[in-house]
C-alpha cells in the first residue's frame, strides 16, 4: 500500500495536512519579531487578533480555512522580507514558498466579503511585489484590492455606523493602507491611481482614534509614520493630476511650469510636517547609530517616496527620453566631439534636483547594502 495515499474509508486529510505550515514556534518567532515591527507602521493586520488566529490554527482544526492559511503565509513572507538580519538562503526560500502559497489561494479570496482576510492577503502581496525584482504584478493586486475595498464599503462613512470601535479602526486602517499603496504605485509607474479623492468619505485614521504607525524616535519624541504616508499619498495623487494625467499632457509650457511650482509647494508643505528627528538631514535628524532598524527603514522608505515624487513630477527620471537619450549619447562619446551638456534638455530647477539627488546617494550609502525592503 502507498502510505502517502489515505486508505479507502479512512479519515479525510485535514487542511493542515494539505496546506501545511512550519512548526508553531517557528511561525510565532517570525510574527512576533520583524513582522510585528513592519505591521506596526503599515497596519495591514490587527496584531493581537492575528496571533490569536495563528494559535487557533494549531490548537483547533475546525478554525482552519484557506483564507487563514493564506493570511499566515503572507504575514510570514512580510516578516522574512523585513527582517533586519542578513537574509540567509533558507529564509529567502521560505519567503518565496510563502508567497507562492498565498498566490495559489488567491482565486477564492478576490471576492471574499464576509471578512477582511481576502483584502489583507492582497495588500500583503502588493507590498511583497512592490519590493521585489519584478514589481509589476503589484499593479494587478492593487486594482483587485481597490475593487474589494468598494465591495466591503470601507470607503463610505455610513458603513461604519454601529460598528464596535476596534472593528471600525481596522476597516479604516485597511482603507488607508490601500490608498497609500495605490498612490505609491501611481508614483512609480505614472499610471492613473484608482481611489479618487471625491469617491470616498471615510474619515482619517485619527477620527477613529487609530494610533497605528506611531513610533518613538531617538530624541524621545513621537511621530506617526502612517499618517505621514497618507499625507504624502495625497500629494502623490495631485502630482499625477498636475503632471502625468492625460489632461496635463496638453498644457502649455507656462501652465506646466505653474503646476510644477504647485507640486513643489505641496511637497514642501508636507515635508514641513515631518519632525526633525524623522528627517535624514539637518539639526536633530535621524541617528542611524541609535535608531531601531525597523524605524530607520520606514523613515528611509518615506524619504525615498518623497524624493521619487519630486523627481517624477519634474521628469527627472529614465522615462524622460529628451534628457536620457542625449545623456546616453554623451556617455558613448567620451571626447564630447558631437555633443555637450548644452544639448541636453534638463528639467526645471535642475540644480536643486541635483543637490537632492546627492542627498539620496548619501542615504543610500548609509542603509544596508542590498536591503530588499528598499528596492523598486
Amino acid at each position: 500500500m502507498d502510505l502517502s495515499e489515505p486508505s479507502e474509508g479512512g479519515p479525510e486529510p485535514s487542511l493542515a495536512d494539505t496546506c501545511p505550515l512550519p512548526d508553531q514556534d517557528v511561525v510565532e518567532d517570525i510574527l512576533k519579531g520583524p513582522f510585528k515591527k513592519f505591521n506596526d507602521v503599515l497596519p495591514i493586520f490587527q496584531h493581537v487578533k492575528f496571533m490569536q488566529m495563528v494559535r487557533s490554527w494549531y490548537s483547533d482544526p475546525s478554525s482552519q480555512d484557506m483564507a487563514t492559511w493564506a493570511s499566515i503565509n503572507v504575514a510570514m513572507a512580510l516578516g522574512l522580507r523585513h527582517s533586519p538580519f542578513p537574509h540567509s538562503e533558507s529564509s529567502q526560500e521560505m519567503a518565496l514558498a510563502c508567497i507562492s502559497n498565498a498566490q495559489s489561494s488567491i482565486d477564492g479570496l478576490v471576492y471574499r466579503d464576509q471578512d477582511l482576510k481576502g483584502l489583507q492577503v492582497l495588500l500583503g502581496l502588493v507590498v511583497l511585489f512592490l519590493t521585489s525584482p519584478h514589481p509589476y504584478p503589484a499593479c494587478v493586486w492593487i486594482a483587485t484590492a481597490v475593487k474589494l475595498v468598494h465591495r466591503l464599503r470601507l470607503h463610505r462613512k455610513d458603513a461604519y455606523e454601529g460598528l464596535a470601535a476596534d472593528v471600525a479602526r481596522q476597516r479604516c486602517r485597511l482603507f488607508w493602507v490601500t490608498y497609500v499603496l495605490d498612490r505609491e504605485l501611481c508614483n512609480h509607474t505614472s499610471e492613473p491611481y484608482l481611489i479618487r479623492d471625491d469617491d470616498f468619505d471615510v474619515g482619517a485614521p485619527a477620527k477613529y482614534r487609530c494610533k497605528a504607525g506611531t513610533v518613538r524616535l531617538h530624541d524621545g519624541t513621537e511621530a506617526n509614520l502612517f499618517h505621514l504616508r497618507i499625507g504624502l499619498a495625497r500629494v502623490q495623487g495631485r502630482a499625477y493630476d498636475f503632471v502625468h494625467s492625460v489632461s496635463a499632457a496638453g498644457l502649455s509650457d507656462h501652465a506646466r511650469s505653474m503646476r510644477l511650482s504647485d507640486v513643489g509647494q505641496m511637497l514642501g508643505s508636507w515635508y514641513g510636517k515631518v519632525p526633525a528627528a524623522c528627517r535624514l538631514h539637518g539639526k536633530g535628524s535621524l541617528d542611524f547609530r541609535t535608531c531601531d532598524d525597523s524605524i530607520s527603514h520606514h523613515v528611509v522608505s518615506l524619504h525615498f517616496a518623497y524624493y521619487h515624487c519630486l523627481f517624477s513630477a519634474h521628469g527627472a527620471n529614465t522615462r524622460n527620453k529628451f534628457m536620457i537619450d542625449p545623456l546616453v549619447k554623451l556617455g558613448e562619446d567620451p571626447k564630447q566631439e558631437t555633443l555637450s551638456t548644452r544639448d541636453i534638455s534638463f528639467p526645471r530647477d535642475w540644480s536643486d534636483l541635483e543637490q537632492t539627488a546627492r542627498e539620496c546617494l548619501e542615504i543610500d550609502w548609509r542603509v544596508k547594502t542590498g536591503d530588499p525592503r528598499l528596492k523598486w
